[in-house]
């Protein structure tokens, strides 16, 4: 009996540990980046976002101020929770009429990716193994 009691006790510590793994990946990637010199101007879809669109979604501020001071072609990501990403990419998608191609905010190009896991919230523009640069905390505003 005792030995049941203890199996009974490890299975369910274990359960408990893979349900709070679920719940901690819980997360949605924003990326930015400035794309290289020139390849701006190719893209398919532009799309320019005014100063109070970027407000309105302090993520996308905080991503895009950092990737305009990072190396063209470099990754600026922040892990945002699921409900915070979808938003992001509805709106993006709202406000453009088209997803992917080329943001224009502050006389800057960039390219900007929401995704869910190794899924585009929207049609992705890059894929691959870039550098990233995250957004350490200590740096928002």
């Amino acid at each position: 009996m005792r030995r049941r009691t203890v199996l009974a006790g490890v299975a369910g510590l274990a359960s408990t540990a893979g349900c709070f793994r679920l719940l901690a990946d819980e997360t949605v990637r924003v990326r930015v980046k400035r794309p290289p010199e020139g390849d701006a101007a190719d893209a398919d879809h532009q799309c320019a976002l005014g100063d109070g669109f970027v407000t309105d979604h302090p993520t996308l501020e905080r991503v895009a101020s950092a990737a305009a001071n990072a190396p063209r072609d470099e990754w600026v990501t922040e892990d945002v929770d699921p409900e915070t990403g979808r938003a992001l990419a509805s709106d993006l998608h709202g406000h453009c009429s088209a997803v992917g191609g080329v943001y224009h905010y502050d006389d800057t190009a960039f390219v900007v990716e929401v995704t869910d896991g190794s899924e585009s919230l929207f049609p992705g523009t890059t894929t691959g193994s870039e550098a990233i640069r995250g957004v350490h905390p200590d740096t928002r505003s």
